[in-house]
């Protein structure tokens, strides 16, 4: 009997002890113990002992770089890939364009520059042939024929014909590609009965300086070479523009200068009669390349100089080799 009360007893104080227990843990708030769990795990982060939470939140950033800052990365290296290719591509038009620049066949096309026109009383009528030329390298020029002798320039030719003669002028370009030729036949022309006439009735003493007087009129551009008093021809100019005016007064000619070039301009000039100081009378500009320069041409009867007065390389062919020097200029 005492051994079977103390195992009653036993067993009574094991199921107290439980009752104990679980009362202990029923009156325990489970947000509190979720609370607890969250403290020690703040208490973690907070002392650096909570490494795998920080590799976390690391690691979510990475995947966050990853993905979305890549992701705008890659947008932008695409279009700059793409542009690379555009400006590959156009860098290679750009090449094969320059390519093709630099190696065009020549062409050419031949024009009536001036003509018909006479001389030598009616018995030559002559032509001047303007050769228009395209090609890369630019293109040299081989006429035919040229009576001019290259007076006005590479790209002009004369051609003087006699009494019911014809020619057929051929003008070839070429440069390192190859050569292409253009022709123009021209025909003798009649000079007009009254043209005759007047070159008949015209008996001129060129010895004399004190035969002739220049006058250069600035309002209307032009010029007028007078015969003892009488208008013996008149001229088309281009005098002195207001920024650099031509002078007013009276001088005299003094030098005649075949052809010069005017580093200072970087053009040059034929057939130049000095008046005063750096001023003359000469045709109308020339290039380096010994071609009349036909935009300056194109402003004759404007002022254009520098102070000189231009004239067509025929007009002032003509005061050089027909007028002596010592004659009186008049300019207003």
């Amino acid at each position: 009997l005492e051994e079977e009360l103390n195992e009653t007893k036993a067993g009574i104080d094991i199921v107290e002890n439980d009752e104990e227990e679980g009362s202990r843990f029923e009156d325990t708030n489970p947000g509190e113990l979720l609370d607890e769990t969250e403290k020690k795990d703040s208490d973690k982060i907070a002392d650096g002992s909570g490494e795998d939470k920080v590799w976390g939140e690391a690691g979510d950033q990475e995947e966050g770089t990853d993905g979305g800052s890549n992701q705008g990365v890659n947008e932008n290296i695409e279009p700059n890939v793409d542009e690379g290719n555009i400006d590959e591509e156009a860098a290679g038009e750009n090449e094969e364009s320059n390519t093709e620049e630099e190696h065009i066949l020549p062409d050419i096309k031949l024009e009536i520059y001036q003509g018909p026109e006479h001389a030598q009383e009616g018995s030559i009528c002559y032509y001047r042939i303007k050769a228009i030329v395209s090609g890369i390298p630019e293109p040299n020029i081989i006429f035919s024929k040229d009576d001019s002798n290259g007076t006005w320039g590479n790209n002009i030719s004369q051609v003087n014909l006699g009494e019911n003669e014809s020619y057929t002028l051929t003008a070839t370009a070429v440069n390192s590609l190859g050569e292409t030729s253009g022709s123009i036949t021209l025909d003798w022309v009649e000079m007009e009965q009254e043209q005759e006439s007047e070159k008949e009735t015209e008996e001129v003493d060129f010895s004399s300086s004190a035969n002739f007087k220049i006058n250069v009129d600035l309002t209307n551009q032009m010029v007028i070479v007078y015969y003892k008093g009488n208008v013996l021809k008149e001229m088309i100019c281009s005098g002195g523009t207001p920024g650099n005016p031509t002078p007013l007064g009276n001088f005299t000619t003094t030098q005649k200068i075949y052809y010069s070039w005017l580093p200072k301009y970087s053009v040059g000039a034929y057939y130049f009669i000095r008046f005063y100081g750096s001023y003359l009378f000469h045709s109308v500009p020339f290039d380096s390349s010994g071609n009349m320069i036909i935009e300056e041409y194109e402003k004759l009867g404007t002022p254009a100089s520098h102070g000189c007065i231009r004239l067509a390389v025929e007009d002032a062919k003509w005061i050089y080799e027909s007028l002596p020097l010592g004659v009186e200029v008049f300019i207003y």
